[in-house]
């Protein structure tokens, strides 16, 4: 499964950098929704020269962001998406993809058509505003002779609901403890797992709600590793998945935090079940105290802590509570 950023949908139709920005926002809203279900977004490094405004290209514009933290961020994830879309590209300048009469050979419109055909799921987010606030999109490949040869429709998306809508439609879901190993090993790219980290789970009936709260703390921490600059420093989205989930203060709320270090008492009387062998060492230990919480049943996710962007996080253990 690919999705892919449409930089068609960037075509001068914003009237400040402003007004861009908020725009921008949107789309890094669907990043998180993308990423959330262990989907990274793909661009054409085309994206940087398109025409936001009249004066200031998606480049440009992006430096008017106020916030360097910010700035560095999206920066930094979009050099990152446009590696992916190096790396994956499967269509060629010499394929003849045409979209509502015009050409779209090189972009991610034509590429994305190019992954369905080759029977791989793709799709497409876009700007909005913009012209492409359109779904599915015609996509139709011409041979030689200047024939269509094939057609597929695509599906796009510009709104938070939609996309999530459309990511849950075609997640298989998780029916066992062995499949949620394999899809997390395989989603979070950014955790390194111990080996044994999902065998305590192994022993005890499997339970749908449970699994889905473990993928959304491991997919939380995933996401939470990349929050970092090249100084070093957390990033703006960083801080804000900190506040949200690390300390329980999303905006003016009080709920518990998901993600938390165990009390004194704990860590005194519990330090020999808190220690854990470290991955990829053969005597080298962690003491793992912070963990995120699943409520029904009282299961863990144990991790190192603190987290930065230089050392590899460690995931060392998901199963029952340990400090009973």
């Amino acid at each position: 499964m690919s999705i892919l950023l449409n930089e068609l949908s960037v075509a001068r139709q914003f009237t400040s950098t402003h007004s861009f920005l908020q725009a921008l926002e949107v789309l890094m809203q669907l990043r998180q929704v993308s990423e959330s279900h262990g989907h990274k977004i793909e661009c054409s490094n085309a994206i940087f020269n398109a025409q936001a405004t009249n004066e200031a290209s998606f480049y440009e514009a992006i430096q008017a962001f106020q916030d360097k933290n910010k700035k560095r961020s999206v920066m930094a994830w979009i050099t990152k998406a446009v590696s992916s879309w190096d790396i994956g590209r499967l269509h060629s300048d010499d394929d003849y993809l045409i979209c509502n009469e015009e050409v779209v050979t090189g972009t991610a419109i034509g590429e994305t058509a190019y992954r369905k055909f080759e029977n791989n799921e793709s799709s497409l987010v876009s700007f909005t505003p913009s012209d492409w606030t359109i779904s599915p999109i015609s996509v139709d490949y011409y041979d030689n002779n200047g024939a269509i040869e094939k057609s597929c429709s695509i599906e796009n998306h510009w709104t938070e609901k939609e996309l999530t809508d459309y990511l849950e439609s075609i997640q298989v879901s998780i029916q066992s403890w062995e499949m949620l190993d394999r899809r997390m090993r395989k989603e979070c790219n950014n955790i390194c797992f111990s080996e044994g980290a999902f065998n305590p789970l192994f022993s005890h009936p499997f339970m749908s709600g449970a699994a889905d709260r473990i993928c959304f703390l491991l997919s939380t921490l995933n996401r939470m590793k990349e929050c970092y600059d090249d100084s070093g420093s957390r990033t703006a989205e960083g801080h804000q998945v900190y506040q949200d989930f690390f300390t329980g203060k999303k905006g003016g709320g009080g709920r518990g935090a998901l993600f938390t270090d165990s009390s004194e008492s704990e860590k005194r009387c519990f330090r020999d079940k808190l220690t854990f062998e470290k991955p990829g060492t053969d005597s080298e230990t962690l003491f793992c105290p912070w963990h995120g919480k699943i409520q029904t049943p009282q299961y863990r996710v144990h991790f190192s802590y603190p987290m930065n962007a230089k050392d590899l996080f460690y995931v060392v253990y998901i199963g029952p509570k340990l400090t009973v």
